[in-house]
């Protein structure tokens, strides 16, 4: 319909591609003059302006991917970051979200300084230690005094795209916080024995 200076389709739905898909619409006027005669068309704007009459956007349905990539090891001595990758295609990566718990599940790191019995995903959206790194990587900066020894932690990180498509397959990492240097006894033989 149209309604000057404004207009909006009303066409039959439109059936979009399924996956990421980039699309360009474009859109031009007719006005209402004639020839001489009273017959023809009216005028018709060529569209060539990009963000006025033709404009690109993405139809993004596919869930972005995202997996952990350090730490590595299933026991840690140190742990400055957690980093990651994530892929969104088209649509591009929004932001991550990472969930830290102990193995046990019951006590999750809340927004930079305890541990509480609320499940809770920390976001590059409302926190200074967790960043996106471009349009495909993340880290988060683990705080001093987080990990304790002898720990057993986990990390599961999901990332969202700008279509607000969350990532349906999350990463998980399990690894031991073990700082401390393993001790060993000779019982036998005895010093000195002969």
């Amino acid at each position: 319909g149209y309604s000057a200076p404004n207009w909006v389709y009303n066409g039959s739905p439109i059936s979009w591609l399924a996956g990421d898909k980039e699309y360009t619409l474009k859109v031009r006027g007719i006005d209402n003059t004639k020839a001489w005669d009273g017959n023809g068309t009216g005028n018709t704007e060529d569209p060539v302006d990009v963000g006025t009459n033709v404009r690109t956007f993405i139809v993004d349905n596919t869930a972005p991917l995202v997996l952990i990539t350090t730490p590595t090891a299933q026991a840690v001595k140190t742990l400055a970051t957690i980093t990651g990758t994530a892929n969104a295609n088209l649509a591009g990566f929004g932001s991550v979200e990472l969930k830290i718990s102990t193995n046990s599940g019951t006590r999750f790191w809340t927004n930079g300084s305890t541990w509480s019995a609320v499940e809770t995903w920390l976001s590059s959206l409302s926190t200074t230690t967790l960043v996106k790194d471009g349009e495909t990587g993340w880290h988060y900066t683990v705080p001093a005094g987080m990990l304790v020894q002898n720990t057993t932690y986990t990390a599961v990180a999901r990332v969202v795209d700008y279509a607000t498509n969350t990532a349906t397959v999350y990463s998980t990492r399990t690894f031991v916080y073990d700082p401390v240097l393993p001790t060993v006894n000779i019982t036998l033989p005895a010093q000195d024995e002969r």
